[in-house]
């Protein structure tokens, strides 16, 4: 066995120290910038949604007081772009409760930036469901916008049967 003086020792744990609390003050450091980072990420998603929003009810309002005189979606090219918008956002809703679900679990994060991060998870979850609604009700406002100008059949039914077979069903 070695000979070991106080002067080694005490220099070795106090070396310890300072490097295990540099490492913890880093890490806590950087846990602050990435709480801050998905705080403020979350807040401009929001920000950037809520004008989505606005948008989609003016037009989606608009378009519901107007008088119908053309069409306007003939080859359904904006319909099928707002239902590819409506599952975007569904999937950034999955995405977001995934994230709201790993703040909950998340065991380095306490106190206040917790509650600050699922603050804004819960916030952006709801905003972007408002804006899927939003854009949903745009889309319905077009059909039955465009519905409305339709000439309708000169075909007359009195058998379903037959009416679901010359709709291909």
């Amino acid at each position: 066995m070695r000979n070991c003086t106080y002067e080694e020792n005490i220099d070795r744990v106090r070396e310890i120290g300072n490097d295990v609390s540099r490492s913890a003050n880093a890490a806590t450091l950087e846990l602050l910038r990435n709480v801050d980072t998905v705080v403020d990420r979350l807040s401009k998603l929001q920000d950037i949604y809520a004008e989505h929003i606005r948008v989609a009810r003016e037009a989606a309002d608009h378009i519901k007081h107007c008088k119908p005189n053309r069409v306007i979606d003939p080859k359904d090219v904006a319909c099928d772009l707002l239902s590819a918008a409506e599952g975007a956002l569904q999937v950034q809703v999955a995405v977001l409760r995934k994230g709201l679900a790993s703040a909950y679990a998340d065991v380095e994060l306490r106190g206040s930036n917790k509650e600050a991060v699922i603050s804004e998870y819960k916030r952006t979850i709801t905003v972007t469901a408002d804006l899927h609604n939003s854009v949903l009700d745009l889309r319905w406002a077009i059909m039955e916008h465009d519905v409305d100008l339709e000439k309708p059949g000169s075909k007359q039914y009195t058998d379903v049967d037959e009416m679901f077979k010359d709709m291909g069903l």
